[in-house]
Order: C-alpha cells, then sequence, then structure tokens
C-alpha cells in the first residue's frame, strides 16, 4: 500500500490562496485601487472585502501604533 502524502498546494483551494494574496499585499502597503486592479475588482465591488482577512494580531498591532500617536498629542 503507497501512502500519498499531501503536498501543502494541494490543501489550499484557489480561493485561499487569492484571499491571502489580496489581504497580503494591502499588509505590506500596497494602495487598495492597485490590489483592486491587479485582482480584477472594480471600484465599485462588493466583493473585494470578502477577500480581506486580517490576523487579530495585525489588528492589535496596528491599533497601538495608533494609541501611541494619541499619547504624544
Amino acid at each position: 500500500m503507497i501512502l500519498q502524502k499531501n503536498r501543502f498546494c494541494d490543501k489550499m483551494s484557489s480561493h485561499m490562496m487569492r484571499r491571502t494574496a489580496i489581504t497580503t499585499l494591502l499588509i505590506l502597503g500596497m494602495p487598495e485601487h492597485l490590489v483592486r486592479k491587479i485582482s480584477g475588482h472594480s471600484h465599485a465591488s462588493t466583493f473585494f472585502n470578502r477577500y480581506v482577512h486580517y490576523a487579530q494580531a495585525y489588528m492589535d498591532k496596528e491599533i497601538e501604533k495608533v494609541h501611541s500617536k494619541l499619547e504624544s498629542y
């Protein structure tokens, strides 16, 4: 009996990979209008936000940056 190992890419759907790419581009600072263009979403598309999923740790870090800036005023 031969067991085949699932490769990492076999466990990922194209939707998951697309969602990861869109979220990563936004986190790395690419302007949203360019990410929309690259991913084929128009400016008026309501589906675009379905692809963006930020990790809670990332959101907490960004909120902390805002708090730090506010404390300096």
